[in-house]
């Protein structure tokens, strides 16, 4: 191997030594930045000029004898040049190195040398390499332009990649939506078995079926009228401010400032200085000739007196009337109707005393059994009338938590799949006795019920893919046109973001009750 020069006893000297060629066993100095090259073009033929500046020396390192050191030689059939430099030259270094690689390259067939950083160099086709040897800093403009450009394309990318990574961690949009509540309605039927049958059908509900007698009377009024008569009458008062007595027959008339006529029914004498109560009518018989308190003139009096002789009534005069009560067939029918509900009323009053050991009772009226008595008929003049009413009842009994819980589960069956029980209200259940028979101890009800329903977490009413890049006005839009939406609330993270992500996974879609 060569004798590597890595170093030079001069103090104004620097080296650099690239290592090249195919021969390792020499090496060529180059004093100075600006140099000639000369090589022989072939065996035996003179030198030839390629580029000329200042001297340059060619030295066989590896050989022992001086002549051999100081002789010229092809360049080529080195592995190695060094090449010296005077401090002054060092900003030069590099351009140094690219004329001496343009010269290898072109003239001595040596292979190309890629730069790799400032202290290494790189031979393409046999993996060789260029060494700096010495410390000099000698960074070209070129590699520090390529420098800054890699620099500033890797802040690029880091940003870039910050920024993707950041936009699938944090932007997101929160739908929260609250579900319209439908009323769903169902009924059901069920079998009630007297706790005495031993003929028990399956699936029916164990209970009390029978019948009781009640029986209740009660007073009604007529409501059917007839005017007989009618008046408009009252009291007044004579006054007599004259120092005579003045005597007034009956039927002497009173005229009040409206000009209504009234009479006094009985012959008076009214005292001088005082006064007498007189009862009086109207000529005229209609509720118009009513009045209140007033003063009346007498208008049979000379006129000299009727200032001093006049009546007064202190009490409203009132139309009345004469009038004669009778029954009417309307009467008689609402009295009926009224005491069913009022004999099935006291019958659970009465008889829910006699069936402690179940929660629900139901009671029917046996229609053919109902018999009637009614003191009076239709026409009769009569204030009031009596009605005695005798019927049997039926009466089921049984605990209503079985067909609640028979109701629950049905509405639960009945649900669609996208939707959820929120309310079973079991107080509200409707029983209505549908028949029943006595001997043999059964009965069927009809219990009608409702719940109330609404969309559960889980419904997929929302298409995501259908609200990727819309921004906040567009899918307020879009979310008003779905009828099982009663209203939504809409929340982009970050704040200031105002369009949902293009990416489903971004869309988060609550369901709140």
């Amino acid at each position: 191997m060569p004798k590597a020069i890595n170093k030079k006893t001069k103090a104004n000297k620097k080296y650099k030594t690239i290592i090249a060629g195919r021969d390792s066993a020499r090496e060529i100095k180059i004093y100075s930045p600006k140099f000639t090259i000369s090589k022989k073009v072939s065996e035996g033929s003179s030198k030839k000029n390629i580029k000329t500046a200042q001297r340059i020396k060619i030295i066989n390192v590896s050989s022992n004898n001086n002549k051999d050191k100081n002789k010229e030689i092809i360049p080529e059939n080195f592995d190695s040049i060094n090449i010296e430099s005077n401090p002054k030259d060092i900003a030069n270094y590099g351009k140094i190195a690219i004329k001496e690689k343009n010269v290898n390259n072109q003239e001595s067939g040596l292979p190309k040398i890629f730069p790799l950083n400032k202290n290494i160099n790189f031979i393409a086709g046999d993996n060789r390499e260029v060494q700096v040897k010495d410390e000099i800093k000698t960074t070209s403009g070129l590699s520090l332009r390529l420098y800054r450009k890699i620099a500033f394309s890797f802040i690029f990318f880091t940003i870039l990649l910050l920024a993707v990574v950041a936009y699938f961690t944090f932007i997101k949009v929160n739908i929260i939506i609250i579900p319209n509540q439908e009323r769903l309605s169902d009924n059901l039927i069920v079998d009630i078995s007297d706790a005495g049958n031993a003929q028990k059908s399956a699936g029916s509900i164990k209970g009390i079926v029978e019948e009781v007698e009640i029986e209740k009377t009660k007073q009604f009024d007529s409501t059917g009228e007839e005017i007989i008569a009618g008046e408009v009458a009252g009291n007044a008062t004579i006054i007599n401010n004259y120092i005579k007595s003045q005597p007034l027959v009956a039927t002497t008339r009173l005229l009040s400032p409206d000009n209504k006529i009234f009479r006094i029914k009985k012959t008076v004498n009214v005292p001088a200085g005082g006064s007498v109560e007189v009862e009086i009518y109207a000529d005229d018989i209609n509720p118009q000739m009513a009045l209140g308190p007033t003063k009346f003139i007498i208008p049979g009096l000379w006129a000299g007196l009727q200032d001093k002789i006049y009546a007064e009534n202190k009490e409203p005069i009132e139309y009345k009337q004469t009038v004669k009560k009778n029954i009417t067939q309307l009467d008689i029918d609402q009295a009926v109707e009224d005491l069913k509900k009022e004999l099935i009323a006291e019958s659970e009053d009465k008889l829910g005393g006699n069936y402690k050991d179940y929660n629900k009772i139901v009671y029917k009226f046996n229609n053919d059994s109902i018999s009637i008595i009614i003191d009076s008929k239709a026409g009769e003049e009569k204030e009031s009338f009596s009605v005695t009413m005798k019927a049997k009842v039926a009466v089921i009994a049984f605990n209503r938590g079985e067909i609640e819980k028979l109701a629950e589960a049905k509405l639960m069956a009945s649900l669609p799949a996208s939707k959820e029980l929120l309310k079973f209200d079991k107080d509200k259940i409707e029983y209505v006795l549908g028949g029943y028979n006595v001997n043999r101890g059964s009965a069927t009800i009809n219990a009608s019920f409702e719940g109330k329903i609404t969309l559960n977490s889980n419904a997929d009413i929302i298409d995501k893919s259908k609200l990727l890049g819309l921004n906040n006005d567009q899918l307020s839009a879009y979310l008003k046109t779905l009828p099982e939406i009663a209203s939504f609330e809409i929340n982009f993270y970050p704040s200031f973001i105002n369009k949902v992500p293009n990416l489903v996974d971004r869309i988060n879609i609550e369901v709140k009750k």
